[in-house]
């Protein structure tokens, strides 16, 4: 393989990384050992699983959900057992997507939860995580779906919480506002 292929190979591997927050600072992990650069940080290989996430939403009444996930970290070198466990409780965890060789403000925040529990053994530490924008957007803001602003809303949606949006819109079509539905 030549350099170039390796150079690409490099930068089109994507890979996951796990951020937890803590007091004394940020603890940085992933499923292989690698340096990304600026800021220069070192993501220790210490990643199982990330889980399973799932996210969905309705189109009519704008309810969510995003699932909880479980973070299994190894533990092969007892790395976690000078750790005060319970101080992983309540404490943030941010999933990012991105690509070997990028920059970290490059990476996309996939998702952030908050620990709830946790599993120790001496071979890994497994984290309990529950989503944690759940908690900001389960919010009642005070909008609603009225007839004077969504003339041709759907039946029995006028009246219904406003579902708030959020995430990253690519590609959406747009209709002009002054032709009716279907033509």
């Amino acid at each position: 393989m030549t350099f170039d292929a390796n150079a690409e190979l490099f930068t089109s591997t994507p890979v996951v990384i796990a951020e937890l927050a803590f007091d004394g600072g940020t603890e940085y992990y992933c499923s292989v050992d690698f340096e990304a650069p600026a800021p220069s940080e070192f993501y220790s290989g210490r990643v199982i699983s990330f889980g399973t996430l799932t996210k969905s939403t309705s189109d009519i009444t704008g309810s969510f959900q995003i699932s909880e996930v479980t973070l299994t970290l190894s533990n092969t070198d007892n790395k976690f057992s000078t750790y005060d466990l319970e101080e992983f409780v309540n404490r943030i965890v941010n999933y990012k997507l991105g690509f070997l060789g990028d920059t970290i403000a490059n990476f996309k925040n996939i998702f952030t939860g908050k620990i709830y529990d946790f599993e120790y053994s001496d071979s890994q530490l497994i984290l309990s995580v529950e989503d944690y924008t759940a908690t900001l957007l389960e919010k009642d803001y005070g909008h609603y779906v009225v007839e004077a602003d969504w003339p041709r809303a759907a039946e029995g949606v006028i009246g219904a919480r406003m579902p708030i949006i959020y995430g990253t819109v690519a590609g959406s079509p747009t209709v002009p506002s002054d032709l009716p539905v279907g033509g």
